[in-house]
């Protein structure tokens, strides 16, 4: 499903591959992000919402037909620092392209 490969994705280049920060950052129990993580729960509404305040969009979160990374961040002031700081963060950290990198997590499933 994609919407785990997403969450895996935000799990990884939002929350730095940290369970507890991701738990922390939305305010969720801590096996509630093991089940989004594993695919065996999506995120209730509650948390959704959570993500969208966060500035992660949750339409792009969970919309199979979205496969760009374009709506991944919120269009609002949190949703712009959070892409700033993400794309940053992966820029610093790797030689590639950081549209590149993102895409690889998807397998060919997502494009820029």
């Amino acid at each position: 499903m994609l919407v785990t490969k997403k969450l895996n994705l935000l799990y990884r280049y939002v929350f730095g591959s940290n369970r507890v920060n991701m738990s922390k950052s939305l305010n969720a129990p801590l096996q509630s992000v093991f089940s989004w993580l594993d695919g065996s729960t999506m995120p209730s509404f509650k948390y959704l919402r959570k993500m969208h305040q966060f500035g992660i969009n949750p339409i792009w979160l969970m919309d199979d037909d979205d496969t760009t990374l374009s709506g991944m961040f919120t269009d609002t002031e949190s949703g712009k620092r959070l892409s700033q700081t993400v794309n940053e963060n992966i820029a610093r950290t790797a030689e590639h392209n950081p549209a590149d990198l993102l895409v690889a997590d998807f397998t060919d499933e997502v494009t820029v």
